[in-house]
């Protein structure tokens, strides 16, 4: 997985990009979160998703900064607006809405 040289231990919104395939998500601490998520991508971890793991094998994954915030409440807000509006999009791998504010990811 690439990682865009933005991204930063900050709370934030990203996008990872599996060929045209992409999936939404935030973090409290971005850099750590992706580069976790690269590890159980590249070790084939129970803990991807099935999906993920898929277009990961087939394609690659590119990480890009979508937006830093201030607070993990405010990315949690960003990722659920902009998850909401490409549900449904054959190339959106969100499987639903996401938000819950007050939990960690």
């Amino acid at each position: 997985m690439e990682l865009d040289e933005r991204i930063t231990n900050q709370p934030g919104v990203y996008i990872l990009y599996f060929g045209l395939h992409y999936y939404i998500g935030s973090a409290t601490e971005m850099r750590k979160r992706l580069l976790t998520r690269r590890s159980r991508l590249k070790r084939q971890s129970s803990k991807a998703s099935q999906e993920q793991q898929r277009l990961y094998n087939e394609y690659g994954c590119v990480a890009q900064l979508h937006v830093h915030t201030s607070t993990v409440e405010e990315a949690r807000i960003i990722e659920d607006r902009l998850v909401s509006q490409r549900l449904g999009s054959p190339y959106c791998i969100n499987k639903r809405q996401v938000v819950n504010v007050g939990k960690p990811h």
